[in-house]
């Protein structure tokens, strides 16, 4: 596969501030790619990035990557990430992948893993699903990737959000960076909701613009307060996206859907975004309900299902050692009949 073009820029210090001139945004050049000592991507990893980084050819996309500096480029790291379209996953990953061919496993929700064809993709490039009503084994799955030197990516709003603005943060990343001791790279991305949200289909974009910014890491210890860093590194990419709407090559037109209710588009306010979020919190609470009432269910018959086979083996036991006594019985009785004693052999007939 080919490198991805990208638009070249000068590095951007934390906050936005750029520590020199950003080069014109017509101007192209190529991601350098050096292979490094870490785990590689596996053939249908390469296949499917090859297919999302062509569709994105295929409009000419312009991405703009900044802040490639600041990932490790042979430890492992936590990636988090905004979550504005269903095209954040390849968007954020597309740094180290592109320059390095280093995979990023992706945090999913679980129901991804089960679609016809996406599913079997998201397995075999060994990403890790997530069921909302159990984390600790995708937390696990996590950690040990991470221990591994792999670089994780997640999304801590855990769902889209309809205001282009940050959602609250779930701790996930927090935990699994602590434990493993690595460090959380605040990441946001801006534009590919252009392409396809929530709520619109995909669309075809020609020469759209994407920008992808890498900040400064954040190193969590086992003593730190988890919301405090939580809240932090929220604070964080609040900058760094607040930053890279502003510089977005093609502006913030006023009234364009795409566009923040405070920039003045007319995407959906942070309180109409907040509604929508806790409903969604709602139905997933109340599915999470019922997958533990489900569990539950299926221990009861399955516990249910075990007495009764205990019960029917002591059925068949005593049944068979009945059968054992009376076949003894009716052998000794035989015997009586015939003139031997009970255990004595019979004498075997002899030829006149």
């Amino acid at each position: 596969m080919t490198s991805q073009p990208v638009e070249r820029a000068e590095p951007v210090e934390e906050g936005g501030r750029r520590s020199g001139d950003v080069h014109d945004a017509s101007e192209r050049s190529h991601v350098h790619r050096e292979r490094v000592d870490v785990p590689h991507a596996s053939g249908v990893y390469r296949a499917a990035a090859g297919a999302a980084f062509g569709l994105m050819r295929l409009q000419a996309w312009r991405i703009r990557i900044r802040g490639l500096e600041h990932i490790p480029r042979r430890g492992g790291a936590v990636i988090v990430a905004n979550h504005t379209s269903f095209w954040d996953f390849f968007a954020s990953a597309s740094g180290p992948y592109l320059a390095w061919q280093r995979p990023v496993r992706i945090l999913a929700k679980a129901s991804l893993f089960d679609a016809p064809l996406l599913g079997p993709l998201m397995r075999r490039a060994d990403h890790i699903p997530v069921h909302r009503a159990s984390g600790a084994r995708a937390l696990a799955s996590a950690v040990e990737a991470l221990r591994r030197r792999e670089l994780v990516l997640v999304l801590p709003e855990q769902t889209i959000s309809p205001s282009f603005e940050l959602l609250p943060f779930k701790r996930g990343a927090i935990r699994m960076a602590t434990a493993a001791d690595v460090p959380l790279i605040p990441t946001v991305s801006w534009g590919s909701h252009r392409f396809h949200t929530v709520g619109r289909g995909p669309r075809w974009s020609w020469r759209l613009p994407v920008t992808v910014r890498y900040g400064e890491p954040v190193h969590p210890t086992v003593d730190d307060d988890p919301d405090e860093v939580g809240s932090a590194l929220r604070t964080r990419m609040r900058s760094l996206l607040e930053h890279e709407q502003r510089a977005y090559p093609d502006g913030t037109p006023s009234g364009a859907w795409w566009v923040p209710h405070r920039l003045g588009g007319s995407a959906p306010t942070v309180a109409q975004a907040d509604a929508y979020v806790s409903g969604l919190e709602a139905r997933w609470q109340a599915a999470a309900e019922r997958f533990r009432d489900a569990r539950e269910q299926v221990r009861g018959e399955a516990q249910h299902a075990r007495e009764k086979l205990e019960d029917a083996r002591e059925q068949v036991q005593e049944q068979a050692h009945h059968a054992r006594e009376r076949l003894r019985d009716g052998v000794d009785q035989t015997r009586e009949r015939i003139g031997l004693d009970p255990g004595e052999p019979p004498t075997p007939a002899v030829e006149s």
